[in-house]
């Protein structure tokens, strides 16, 4: 029997390349999104998280796995409570659709972002420490551990994914400003900025959500996932710089200095993710799946 697939947030970066490999792999998707796009060669239905409370299970019947990667991401001036609905509650509601609808495995995209950290010295394991800073970090902690203390209690299997920086073509947050910085046709303060930060590409995720599909990858519970080898500033915007034809122009300055500029300018997260290291150790190996 065909296994198909649900998937939440298919119009956003993660959805748009789990459905990608599923299409190239010849798996049947569902895309549950805000918008429907006509001439899809998949099957969309309406979702919005704000609404989830209200829809009826049948919506997901015939899923027999469920991808949840719809989320409220980083928003300026978004007040807590508005995470805690879409990211915390909504995520139970939709959890208990899935078990009325009889899918058996839950997939919930949470982040590395539980942990707190802007950078660190030491490398992070699943098992360290747990101090989320930020509202959305809470609010998807809160989400897994509702999902691992009641998924006993039921026939469905869960699966949270905490992922470091998703990076490929079109990525938002850190990987896209690294990507349109690169495209400035200035010289940038990168030379020598050999700091090591952990990531993982689109590509790897589709190709990891399909393999786990398929039953290739049987991985349960709480996992950390991530590529075996960091990448550094340095090496990205090269990379981007190379690929677009551009000039390298790039030039050294004292990490020092930087720390200050970056501090009176009140962008000290953005200096750690630029000249700090940030590593993480995968829970799983990923080799099997990497591209």
């Amino acid at each position: 029997m065909t296994k198909i697939i649900g998937l939440s947030g298919g119009t956003g970066f993660c959805g748009k390349g789990i459905i990608s490999k599923s299409l190239i792999k010849k798996l049947k998707i569902v895309s549950y999104q805000r918008r429907f796009e006509p001439d899809k060669p998949y099957t969309i239905k309406e979702f919005r998280l704000e609404t989830v409370s209200t829809m009826e299970a049948a919506l997901f019947r015939g899923i027999e796995t469920f991808v949840h990667t719809a989320a409220l991401v980083h928003k300026k001036n978004q007040n807590v409570s508005k995470y805690r609905s879409l990211n915390y509650h909504a995520t139970k509601e939709l959890f208990h659709k899935c078990i009325e609808a009889g899918v058996k495995k839950f997939i919930f995209f949470s982040t590395v972002g539980v942990y707190g950290l802007t950078s660190s010295t030491d490398s992070i394991r699943l098992d360290s420490t747990i101090d989320p800073k930020s509202a959305y970090a809470q609010s998807k902690l809160d989400a897994e551990n509702y999902l691992m203390e009641h998924s006993p209690f039921y026939d469905i299997e869960v699966l949270i994914l905490r992922f470091p920086l998703i990076y490929g073509p079109g990525a938002p947050g850190n990987f896209g400003f690294l990507t349109n910085v690169s495209r400035w046709p200035i010289p940038l303060p990168f030379k020598n900025v050999k700091n090591r930060r952990s990531m993982i590409s689109i590509d790897n995720v589709g190709n990891l959500i399909t393999d786990i599909v398929s039953r290739k990858i049987k991985w349960t519970g709480v996992q950390l996932i991530t590529e075996p080898e960091p990448f550094s500033t340095e090496s990205i915007i090269l990379c981007q710089r190379e690929n677009g034809k551009k000039p390298v122009m790039l030039f050294s300055m004292p990490k020092l200095l930087m720390k200050m500029m970056f501090s009176l300018a009140g962008r000290k997260t953005m200096y750690h993710q630029l000249y700090e290291d940030l590593v993480f150790e995968s829970s799983q190996p990923l080799q099997s799946c990497i591209d």
